[in-house]
């Protein structure tokens, strides 16, 4: 059993030690977070995932997720654009119709980063994403605020 829980520790430690300095730090206390500049893809349906809170409650979406990233030690700022590759829900009246399959929608942003999170906002101001970060990889939520509004998560990988 104590092996076991050696073990566990190694690994737990391994998962998460490109996310921080070199040293275990979950809590980002010890050291600057390494650097998470660059491109990052995350194809559907992993890319992102969201559905509309307000305007059709009944549409969700799968769409292919690029995000280019620049961090100039805790400021991030970048480009993102998303694609809608799927969609479930009405497309019909009297029912708003779901975002149509293909839109691309491409945006800039700025936001802050520390040892294990990340979080921007898009340059529309209502658009927000938080992320946490993998050994290879960025995953977390975004929201929409206001109408139409919309919730989701997300990954992408470098």
């Amino acid at each position: 059993m104590k092996r076991f829980a050696s073990a566990l520790v190694l690994i737990v430690a391994a998962a998460t030690a490109d996310c921080t300095s070199e040293t275990y730090d979950p809590l980002g206390l010890l050291g600057a977070a390494d650097d998470i500049s660059g491109r990052w893809l995350g194809m559907a349906p992993d890319g992102a995932t969201f559905w509309d809170d307000t305007a059709d409650p009944n549409c969700s979406y799968e769409a292919d997720m690029e995000l280019v990233l620049e961090q100039n030690g805790d400021s991030l700022s970048g480009t993102i654009a998303l694609t809608i590759r799927d969609f479930l829900g009405p497309m019909t009246e009297p029912s708003v119709p779901c975002t149509a399959v293909g839109t691309e929608t491409i945006q800039d942003f700025t936001g802050a980063r520390t040892a294990t999170q990340a979080t921007f906002t898009l340059e529309d101001g209502v658009t927000s994403f938080t992320a946490f970060c993998g050994k290879d990889h960025l995953s977390g939520e975004l929201e929409v605020d206001g109408a139409p509004g919309a919730r989701g998560t997300w990954r992408v990988r470098k």
